[in-house]
């Protein structure tokens, strides 16, 4: 069980083995840390242009920490209170996601680029799930990239410039 600020009583029963008990109920506290529990707890890393914590409290928007424009929730991923990191965002697994409009920090084919991600799948499934898909149309075809779950939740990435890649898959 995970625990947000508040004082929560703990109820333990002592037994001296020969028949005694003794009944003892403490208070455990949790704070907030300085400042309160907000979506700026860490600052971006450097040169990052897009860092969707997916920490708000309520709402519809995932905030962008890196500046740029921020995400729009569709088909109502949870935001669930005092879990992993301050707060979380809940898929459900079927059309649930969240959409950042382009701006020019994030086109595709313009240099190296990173994707992370912290996924914790509820089930074992064989079914694509995709985490990030950043793809998009060119006068080429299409170019981008798509990061997603595959076969027993095994991670994989793909590129495209021209011809599809598969980059890594484990």
């Amino acid at each position: 069980t995970q625990y947000g600020p508040g004082t929560y009583p703990i109820t333990v029963t002592l037994s001296d083995g020969n028949g005694g008990t003794a009944i003892c109920t403490v208070n455990f506290v949790v704070t907030a840390p300085p400042g309160g529990c907000h979506t700026n707890c860490l600052p971006p890393p450097p040169n990052m242009v897009l860092w969707l914590p997916f920490d708000e409290p309520s709402g519809l928007t995932a905030n962008n920490l890196a500046g740029g424009n921020n995400g729009n929730h569709f088909n109502g991923p949870i935001p669930t209170l005092f879990s992993y990191v301050s707060n979380s965002l809940c898929f459900d697994g079927v059309d649930d996601y969240v959409e950042v409009a382009y701006y020019p920090a994030i086109g595709f084919g313009t240099g190296d680029f990173t994707v992370d991600a912290w996924v914790k799948p509820a089930t074992l499934d064989s079914t694509l799930r995709i985490i990030v898909d950043h793809r998009e149309i060119s006068g080429n075809g299409v170019i981008g990239y798509s990061l997603f779950l595959g076969g027993n939740n095994g991670l994989a990435i793909r590129t495209r410039v021209g011809a599809p890649r598969l980059i890594a898959d484990g």
